[in-house]
């Protein structure tokens, strides 16, 4: 009776986490503000020759159209070079990327140099544009008051392998304090980030990130120590992205990568929320499974109960995150059976000092 006890108090713990973690959803809207400050779109590439087309397409069907769009092609082994030059964009090639630089953070510097708008707009290949994106954008309030700001692009999904992302997509919002009703989050989305010029130059652009593989969470952190601000937003419906549509692989790697060093930066009081979280998550399954092998008939009709609340509350509190299929609620404890996994492989790593390989590249 008192492991029942404590199991359903852990569960019950995790649930209400869940309405801390998730309490608001911050999306982006159209303000009737007259777009005035001249952008400058730079998009750091490596092998993307099919996202680029996809992303510049949409840039020029924006509503407002941007000042100048820079493509930086870091050192590509596809054809993203000459798909960039097919638009009549500004397209640049790395070369002699120093060797301090890690990640894309020397491609963003460079493209950076190169600009002669306003405001800078990091985008990633990967993410995808509503007709109205840049007009919202340029028409935040944030920008006249020299803030930055940072979206998390809704998540689409089109395979089934891409619902495994189900869980990170929830944990990195969680961490990163965007829906919790009090406090500011503390790293950047690198795949959108707007950026006043005056603001990026003060700050030394990337240099002072130069080392970090997760240089979004760093800079965020940098920026927040140097006392700017900056404000985080959820892209949909008007911003959005297709993570590792290149296959399974791509997707462990990637979240592999993120974890192994973004899990250090959240705050010990999050990491405690989190863990409840996807403890409480696993729980409800665990119970359920051990109440029908003991053929204990109360505590299969508890742990049904929470399992289905769980169903639901993942699906509610993933809408405004991204696109996933019911069947993956459904079957959410394969999905974050899978998440411990990775988190195990890449504390692993970590511990025993391994590389990473991330886009061909091995990191240290």
């Amino acid at each position: 009776m008192i492991a029942l006890f404590f199991q359903i108090s852990m569960i019950l713990i995790g649930l209400g986490a869940s309405f801390y973690l998730f309490y608001k959803k911050p999306y982006l809207s159209l303000d009737s503000t007259q777009a005035q400050k001249k952008l400058s779109v730079i998009i750091p590439c490596r092998n993307e020759e099919e996202n680029i087309k996809l992303l510049l397409n949409d840039l020029m069907k924006q509503t407002v159209k941007p000042h100048q769009i820079i493509v930086v092609d870091d050192a590509s082994s596809d054809n993203t070079y000459n798909v960039a030059k097919s638009f009549l964009v500004d397209v640049i090639k790395v070369k002699n990327k120093n060797p301090e630089y890690l990640g894309k953070s020397w491609a963003v510097e460079t493209g950076s140099k190169h600009a002669t708008g306003d405001v800078l707009l990091f985008l990633d290949a990967d993410v995808r544009l509503g007709k109205n994106a840049i007009k919202t954008l340029l028409c935040l309030k944030e920008l006249k008051e020299n803030k930055v700001v940072t979206v998390q692009p809704y998540h689409q999904t089109k395979k089934f392998y891409e619902q495994f992302s189900l869980p990170f997509n929830l944990i990195q919002i969680a961490a990163n304090k965007v829906c919790t009703p009090f406090g500011k989050p503390f790293g950047l989305y690198g795949p959108l980030i707007i950026i006043n010029v005056e603001t990026y130059k003060n700050i030394e652009g990337h240099y002072h990130v130069r080392q970090s593989i997760i240089e979004d969470v760093s800079l965020g952190i940098y920026l927040r120590d140097k006392g700017y601000d900056f404000n985080a937003y959820l892209g949909k419906p008007e911003i959005s992205f297709r993570m590792y549509s290149n296959g399974f692989k791509s997707l462990f790697q990637g979240w592999t990568k993120n974890i192994y060093f973004g899990a250090s930066k959240t705050s010990i009081s999050i990491f405690a929320l989190t863990f409840f979280f996807i403890a409480s998550i696993l729980g409800s399954f665990t119970g359920l499974l051990s109440s029908i092998i003991d053929q204990n008939w109360f505590n299969f009709a508890i742990f049904s109960s929470f399992y289905l609340i769980w169903v639901l509350r993942l699906y509610f509190i993933s809408k405004p995150i991204g696109k996933f299929k019911k069947l993956s609620f459904v079957l959410y404890p394969v999905l974050f059976t899978m998440f411990i996994y990775i988190f195990f492989v890449s504390l692993t790593k970590k511990v025993l000092g391994l590389p990473m390989k991330w886009k061909d590249r091995l990191i240290k």
